[in-house]
């Protein structure tokens, strides 16, 4: 009996499993990278809702999550007009779509305050 093609089939398993670790590395490091794309949409949401130029706090929020391709789960938005300082606290979420596992939904929230310069908090 000879063991001619054993290494063969040895090769070939090792190369699956390089293979499959491989895609193991990239999937997570593409979930990784949508998660930090997501806190990124969160605080741009909670900074353009306390934004002193802006007239709807709420909407700019919601474009900027959008913007950043994230939509908008809350806001505690400071009110049309009001006067500093302000604070808005936000959830967005992302979906990035996994091979092999579907969809997975990315949540993440921030929060951002607007004090004028020169203006005490007490």
């Amino acid at each position: 009996m000879t063991e001619r093609g054993s290494a063969s089939i040895l090769g070939t398993a090792i190369s699956a499993v390089i293979l499959l670790l491989g895609l193991m590395v990239v999937t997570a490091a593409g979930v990784v990278s949508a998660a930090f794309h997501a806190r990124t949409a969160a605080e741009a949401a909670a900074l353009a809702a306390v934004s002193p130029v802006v007239r709807d706090p709420l909407a700019a929020a919601r474009g900027v999550a959008a913007l950043n391709r994230a939509a908008l789960v809350s806001c505690r938005c400071p009110p049309p007009g009001a006067t500093p300082p302000v604070t808005a606290h936000v959830r967005v979420q992302t979906v990035v779509d996994v091979p092999f596992f579907g969809e997975i939904v990315l949540p993440a929230e921030s929060s951002a305050e607007y004090v004028p310069e020169g203006w005490s908090t007490g």
